[in-house]
């Protein structure tokens, strides 16, 4: 999924709508399948759940391999969930941005 986000954020996109919007919508392509729902690799509840509590600490990890590997995954999903969000942002910004310079 991280391939398509690159994808979607750097493409050159062809189609009726403006290169702004069509990057918005790419990207939220990309957005929605993480989604379990979508039958994509993260379960935001229990992302939530994993980072809303007290997170193992080093020498808890150190002894456990299930927990590290818990950690592992929910970091790998936290950072591809933070790098779709921020590039959906900074993409709608643009959006907006280019949009009031138009009606200027």
């Amino acid at each position: 999924l991280s391939e398509l986000l690159s994808f979607a954020k750097e493409a050159k996109l062809e189609g009726d709508d403006s290169k702004d919007i069509a990057r918005v919508k790419e990207i939220q392509k990309v957005r929605d399948l993480l989604s379990v729902s979508n039958g994509g690799p993260i379960d935001e509840s229990t992302l939530a759940q994993y980072y809303g509590v007290a997170l193992p600490s080093e020498d808890d990890l150190e002894g456990d391999k299930d927990a590290t590997k818990l950690k592992k995954k929910m970091d790998e999903q936290k950072k591809l969930l933070q790098a779709t969000l921020l590039a959906l942002s900074d993409a709608a910004a643009t959006l907006v941005l280019s949009d009031s310079s138009q009606s200027d």
